[in-house]
């Protein structure tokens, strides 16, 4: 899901509780719980089927024996799944995690201390309790404004004693367990990537396990409304993992079988002469992501 797809306002909830759910942007809710972050989550339910709709997230927080944490310490910010996050996708990545990895996935929707949206800047990070960073992004338009967070929507809130839930449409992933479209997704800065990723139904092909790819992929100033094509895109794609100590001052073959010019100069690396490379490996899965401020042109544009 990319940052620019705001069709669902944060003023139509689909989760309720019995005393209030509030809007994802509305932090200003006056009504206080007596329940604790995991009573609370046990209680959201679904307005539609009137179904629990945090168990999911509940039985992991059980699983990992986080739930005392969850129950008895903080304040913390809970981002919590809500259960139809849990596709057969999301769920596959989390059967393959050890126990002690687990723990961690787990602990990546937590956050140390109250997280208010209406004092957030439009893009913000966030440590998590794991310690990598949770992506939040809010979008405002002539309907409304909308909250993400790693890409996934925020469905509501609800207040508890000892912090607050906020209720997201996915499931977060650290960027390990992630492939290299996840990468790109999750992060605010490529938004304009990621929906041209989308749109040029690349996806698919940057999601094959079975594949290495090394991006290089334009931050959204660096696109300044720029049209890439797939083939465009391709070019910005090597098929092979490639880690900044990999690269070498050499041409490489994209992916469209084109060839593009690596320059390494100290820490300094520049594609064709003209992009450099502002935040490099961010590796996951199937390959590595090298945030880059300007689009890529083949030589013979």
């Amino acid at each position: 899901m990319t940052y620019s797809k705001t069709k669902y306002s944060m003023l139509s909830l689909l989760l309720v509780l019995s005393f209030s759910l509030s809007s994802c942007l509305d932090s200003t809710n006056s009504r206080q719980t007596v329940s604790n972050l995991l009573e609370t989550a046990k209680e959201v339910t679904n307005n539609q089927s009137g179904e629990k709709a945090l168990e999911n997230y509940v039985k992991l927080l059980e699983q990992t024996e986080l739930d005392s944490t969850v129950a008895n310490k903080g304040p913390f910010t809970a981002v919590i799944p809500i259960d139809s996050a849990f596709t057969d996708t999301a769920q596959n990545k989390l059967d393959m995690l050890s126990s002690s990895e687990l723990n961690q996935a787990v602990k990546y929707h937590l956050i140390d201390g109250i997280v208010n949206l209406n004092t957030l800047k439009e893009e913000e990070q966030i440590a998590s309790l794991q310690g990598e960073e949770l992506y939040f992004n809010i979008v405002s338009d002539i309907t409304g404004s909308s909250a993400f967070v790693n890409g996934g929507q925020l469905l509501g809130q609800v207040n508890a004693s000892n912090g607050i839930i906020y209720v997201v449409e996915d499931v977060l992933f650290q960027d390990k367990n992630l492939e290299v479209s996840g990468l790109i997704d999750k992060r605010p800065q490529l938004d304009s990537l990621s929906t041209a990723i989308s749109d040029a139904n690349l996806g698919e092909t940057l999601n094959n396990p079975d594949k290495s790819f090394t991006v290089f992929a334009p931050s959204d100033k660096a696109f300044d409304g720029t049209e890439l094509s797939s083939n465009d895109l391709q070019y910005h794609i090597i098929p092979e993992k490639l880690l900044s100590r990999d690269l070498n001052t050499q041409n490489y073959t994209t992916l469209n079988g084109q060839q593009l010019s690596v320059e390494v100069d100290g820490s300094t690396i520049t594609i064709n002469g003209k992009a450099v490379i502002q935040r490099d490996d961010i590796e996951g899965t199937n390959g590595v992501v090298h945030i880059i401020d300007a689009v890529l042109q083949p030589s013979s544009k």
